[in-house]
């Protein structure tokens, strides 16, 4: 009968021999091989004696992984070793995961057992004092596995939750600008004078250790070596030590000698208000009544009410793109923990805006603002998000609206398409290998065009918008050109772009969609670029990732949720007796596939406004016009205007009389 293999995979701590627990030595004498990176092999090597010893270099965990199930299935015993805990960052995941594509059965194939050891975080940890006391999470800053809006999605949940973070793997040779963008988004949610421990090569020689703050932490040496460990709001420092409290001190008198509460009362609900059975006793008590006793300054209705925010996004068919709206939609609620937080669609998903108002309403609301996540305006902001709002308002008589901007044209959404470029991969064409040798690096910026397309509609101000983004963006830049285009509707599309570009004499083309998340536009973007990129072996193509989960995404739309709230977003022409005319012209079906639409012309000139760039579209071309000012004049063109939009009205005036509310949209 063959013999049944095993993998010990086993995770030895920091480094030092004293740290490795007894069932992790005694898995290195039971194995018959020994399969490690080399660095780590040569620090447990005193612990070695028969075993064969296989050492392999950095990025060459899948072959180890292979290797160790392939031994193991021969019939050996093989240690898999990782430093600090194999099942963190370590080789344990990767093990189980080509078993799985091996098609391991856990009761019949290799037996596996995972013997843990001591992680980075608690081995820092105890160096730096007790920062790790409360709630914590690891987060890895490298991202050649994963992708780095992920990580930074990760990092933003965990500044606004007020999570310890200790950060792995924070900086390379090559990867240097993770751990200060990193920084960056937690000096948005923490004091700069958080404490940060940041060190190295713990428990082994050259070990450092070093107390400083989020301020000031890149001042000092931060390698791959190095662990950096972020203290919450409550962390303290004392005697170059890190201390983050538990929460004694709010039952305990830490400097008495006996307690007032005895041990058989310190666990009662009476003792501990802040928690959840003190809550729901209280919530209890109010509803019988009660009038409960409170330390609390009483506070008005108003100052009281949970603020509500309606997030609204177009929709795709295709459900990535949804997801990650969604996913959007959850950064934004981290970054804003006090506002309750609603998403809908526009069309083609679920909940549509009428039904995220109804969910606003049952969830408490009195009033919604309602904030749409588009990159420019056009018919969408414009008629059909108000039209919703308008029969909402019929609906909810006492519920108040207050309707925000789109995104516009930003800084920050220049710098978003800067960075993009710089991601932008190579569009390969392998029958062409040979005859293209040519690395991007040999392309000088004199030589690159960047090529940016944007949805296109029949909206001038949308478009126009549009190009003054890539204005921006050339601004900034070196490169020989910065163009522009659309996929839809408007000229030029986006081949017309690429044989544009070609024209101008451009060696490399970078070619970026400036649309928000994935969808049928991308896929179609993404084909047109590969046609292109086939025909012209000569030229260097490359291809650019959508906005996406960008931080700097979140700060524009942090930006305009702050503005919503305090009603100062502008120009939602939500006032205007002229856009009830419009909207009975405005025969929207929202069924429709981008292709064939109808597209309506009202004319709408808005300072701010352009095409809207929703999910994996922009906005369609409906614009109908008019401008606020003072004074209409019933039966006649008008000719009027507010907050820096004008438009021109050839429609019979309504004489039912309109007032407004300031900081609403409502009639």
């Amino acid at each position: 009968m063959k013999k049944r293999g095993k993998l010990l995979i086993i995770g030895f701590g920091p480094g030092a021999l004293e740290h490795i627990t007894g069932r992790a030595l005694a898995a290195l004498e039971e194995s018959e091989a020994v399969i490690g990176y080399n660095t780590y092999v040569d620090l447990i090597k005193p612990l070695l004696h028969q075993q064969e010893i296989v050492g392999t270099g950095m990025t060459e965990e899948v072959s180890r992984a292979q290797e160790a199930v392939r031994r193991a299935e021969a019939g050996q015993i093989i240690a898999v070793i990782s430093s600090g805990d194999a099942g963190v960052y370590g080789m344990a995941g990767l093990v189980y995961e080509v078993l799985i594509e091996r098609g391991w059965n856990r009761a019949e194939g290799v037996e596996v057992e995972v013997i843990p050891g001591i992680s980075a975080i608690q081995s820092c940890s105890s160096l730096l004092g007790a920062p790790i006391m409360h709630d914590a999470c690891t987060i890895s800053l490298s991202d050649h596995l994963t992708p780095w809006e992920t990580i930074a999605t990760r990092v933003e949940a965990a500044g606004a939750a007020d999570f310890v973070i200790a950060f792995y793997n924070p900086r390379s040779g090559k990867r240097t600008r993770q751990i200060e963008e990193a920084r960056n988004i937690l000096l948005r949610y923490r004091d700069p004078a958080t404490p940060v421990g940041i060190v190295k090569s713990a428990y082994r020689d050259k070990q450092q250790t070093i107390v400083t703050t989020l301020q000031d932490m890149l001042e000092h040496e931060i390698g791959m070596l190095s662990t950096v460990v972020v203290g919450n709001s409550a962390t303290m420092v004392y005697e170059g030590l890190m201390v983050t409290p538990r929460g004694y001190e709010r039952k305990y008198s830490l400097g008495a000698e006996t307690q007032d509460l005895k041990p058989h009362e310190r666990l009662r609900t009476a003792a501990e208000p802040w928690s959840l059975a003190a809550s729901a006793k209280s919530s209890m008590e109010m509803k019988a009544g009660v009038v409960v006793e409170s330390k609390v300054t009483s506070s008005t209705a108003a100052e009281q009410e949970v603020k509500t925010v309606l997030l609204v996004g177009h929709g795709s068919r295709v459900m990535e793109g949804n997801v990650e709206l969604r996913e959007f939609a959850d950064l934004l609620a981290a970054r804003k923990p006090e506002l309750t937080f609603e998403t809908c669609f526009i069309e083609l998903a679920q909940p549509s805006i009428a039904e995220g108002i109804d969910n606003c309403i049952r969830g408490g609301a009195s009033t919604v603002y309602v904030v749409p996540i588009i990159l420019f305006a056009a018919g969408h902001s414009k008629l059909d998000i108000p039209m919703a709002i308008d029969q909402a308002k019929l609906k909810y008589p006492a519920v108040q609206f207050v309707y925000g901007r789109p995104i516009g044209v930003q800084d920050k959404a220049v710098d978003i398409l800067l960075d993009r470029i710089k991601e932008a991969q190579p569009v390969v064409q392998p029958e062409h290998a040979e005859a293209h040798p040519a690395k991007v690096e040999d392309v000088e910026d004199k030589d690159t065009i960047v090529l940016v397309m944007g949805r296109g509609g029949s909206d001038p101000d949308a478009n126009s918008d549009f190009y003054k983004m890539t204005r921006l963006l050339w601004e900034k830049t070196n490169y020989k050109s910065v163009e522009s285009c659309f996929i839809a509707i408007a000229k030029p599309s986006l081949p017309e772009g690429l044989e544009r570009c070609l024209a101008l004499g451009a060696r490399r083309i970078v070619v970026l969609p400036y649309l928000l998340f994935n969808g049928l536009l991308m896929q179609q973007f993404t084909e047109m670029v590969a046609l292109f990129a086939a025909a012209h072996p000569e030229l260097e193509v490359e291809i650019g990732s959508y906005l996406g989960l960008h931080p700097l995404l979140a700060d524009l739309m942090t930006e305009r949720i702050e503005e919503t709230l305090i009603g100062q977003s502008f120009a939602n022409c939500d006032n205007c007796r002229y856009r009830d005319e419009a909207a009975e012209h405005h025969d929207h079906n929202h069924d429709h596939t981008h292709d064939n639409h109808d597209h309506h012309d009202h004319n709408h000139n808005h300072q701010q406004h352009g095409e809207e760039g929703h999910g994996e579209h922009g906005g369609h071309g409906e614009h109908h016009g008019h401008m606020h000012e003072q004074g209409h004049t019933r039966g006649q063109v008008q000719g009027h205007g507010h907050e820096g939009h004008t438009h021109e009205h050839r429609v019979a005036v309504p004489t039912t009389p309109v007032t407004s509310a300031p900081d609403s949209v409502g009639r």
